[in-house]
């Protein structure tokens, strides 16, 4: 085919296409000799598409390409000259449409560029003649898609409006949230819930702002459309097997799905109408805790839910049944078993402080398989290492004072600091032999700032009780 051929057929493709729609008319021209537009698209408000209901019109722009093979991509780049697009910027936009033609199967692709989305192409572009669009395939017809052309006609007009304007920064006005005023258009709104809509379909936001004294305008947030999706808080005691692991849960609506996320680590895709209680949608679970505590928190309760099948949430019951559970459920019980262990450990040693998992590395790992023989199994232990008779051990962000006794074996037998067999001497350039003194004095100043299991109570609570009937009297 020559090109007026596969010109005609693309401009016939589009006019055939807009002429199913109830609020839309294309008039756009073959051969078209003007240098950017082939014609316009009129918006109107109502099905009689007459002059009363005419809303207004978009620039539009025709393209053609004759495939040499049948490969209809959902996405495709066409290259558009910088010129054309400053052009298509200071005109309030283009509708930018290119139609894919192989023997007699014909395929639309569709770009709507507000002046937003041409500033951006443009700054991209990066000083260069020309630069690629991004168009996707347009869908079959429904009365969504009157909505979605008269959308983009009111944001070009907006756009247009405020082209001169700066564009808010959409991390600036998430700091600003409170009391902000965002607009959107979203004419096929009506009938839907609204938080289904925006997730499905992106829209340009516009933040009030004050320009002048006395003054507001709205100007665009961000360099392009977003889509929105909003999160709630509902408070639910959820349990497995009577147990209460969580207080609330977060419920996001993404296009006809409801995602319930517990805990930050169970995540339940659902369709949002279910009739039944039983679950067929998907599960997905990442832990996310680093501290100890809470990691075996998640890890328990997801065991559980793998282990019974089932999940309460204020009294409903939803029933699941998870893939490769039994896969799961040895990986996790393992590690729920060693860091039982571990946390066991550690209210025997009095840490007061939460083990950060994410600091976690083998030599630590290696540490903490010491620590349960000695102290959860009560094992004499073998060290490498020569230790003294009171040291400090290192495990991730904590520190942990111990005491030895080394036994003729060679193995030692590990307690806390408290238990310590022996005297503590102290000795400076001042002090010509050695010197008897408690155990707390081996810690010194940085020792009590940094050690994580001084066992303060039992010492020092008669002290703190005495000073506090001394201030008293």
């Amino acid at each position: 085919m020559n090109s007026k051929q596969i010109d005609e057929i693309a401009v016939s493709t589009v006019t055939n296409y807009f002429c199913y729609c109830t609020m839309l008319s294309p008039y756009i021209s073959s051969n078209d000799k003007e240098p950017c537009w082939d014609g316009f698209i009129y918006v109107y408000g109502s099905e009689s598409q007459n002059n009363e209901s005419l809303i207004g019109r978009i620039p539009t722009q025709v393209k053609g390409r004759e495939l040499k093979r049948e490969v209809f991509k959902k996405e495709i780049s066409y290259p558009v000259s910088i010129s054309n697009l400053k052009t298509y910027k200071q005109d309030g936009g283009i509708l930018y449409l290119v139609v894919y033609i192989y023997l007699d199967r014909k395929q639309i692709y569709y770009a709507r560029l507000t002046p937003i989305d041409i500033k951006r192409y443009i700054k991209n572009a990066k000083g260069k003649h020309s630069t690629s669009i991004k168009l996707e395939q347009l869908p079959n017809y429904t009365i969504e898609i009157n909505h979605l052309f008269l959308d983009f006609y009111l944001n070009c007009k907006k756009q247009t409006s405020t082209a001169d304007n700066p564009i808010l920064e959409i991390d600036e006005v998430a700091k600003n949230w409170e009391g902000l005023k965002l607009t959107f258009f979203a004419s096929g709104l009506q009938k839907q819930n609204i938080q289904s809509y925006l997730s499905k379909q992106p829209v340009y936001l516009y933040a009030e702002v004050s320009t002048l004294p006395n003054m507001k305008s709205l100007l665009p947030v961000g360099d392009g459309p977003v889509y929105l999706s909003f999160t709630r808080k509902i408070s639910a005691d959820i349990n497995v097997c009577g147990i209460t692991y969580f207080k609330e849960f977060k419920q996001q609506i993404i296009g006809e799905n409801s995602v319930i996320t517990i805990g930050d680590c169970l995540t339940i895709t659902m369709p949002i109408r279910i009739e039944q209680k039983v679950f067929n949608g998907k599960i997905d679970y990442v832990p996310t805790a680093t501290l100890l505590s809470a990691w075996i928190k998640e890890n328990e309760f997801i065991y559980n839910i793998l282990t019974h099948g089932e999940l309460n949430i204020d009294g409903n019951v939803f029933k699941m049944s998870l893939q490769k559970k039994d896969t799961y459920k040895k990986t996790i019980a393992k590690d729920l078993d060693f860091w039982k262990k571990v946390k066991c450990v550690f209210e025997k040693l009095h840490v007061n402080a939460e083990l950060d998992l994410n600091q976690i590395e083998f030599e630590d790992e290696e540490c903490l398989k010491i620590l349960i023989d000695a102290f959860y199994f009560n094992k004499k232990v073998r060290i490498k290492e020569k230790i003294d008779q009171i040291f400090n051990l290192r495990i991730a962000n904590l520190d942990i004072a111990l005491s030895c006794e080394q036994h003729v074996s060679g193995s030692y037998k590990l307690a806390t600091y408290k238990k310590l067999i022996g005297d503590i001497s102290y000795k400076d350039n001042s002090t010509t032999k050695p010197l008897l003194t408690c155990v707390y004095s081996w810690f010194q100043k940085e020792g009590f700032r940094r050690v994580s299991n001084i066992d303060y109570e039992p010492e020092f609570g008669i002290i703190f009780s005495s000073s506090s009937i001394h201030h008293k009297a």
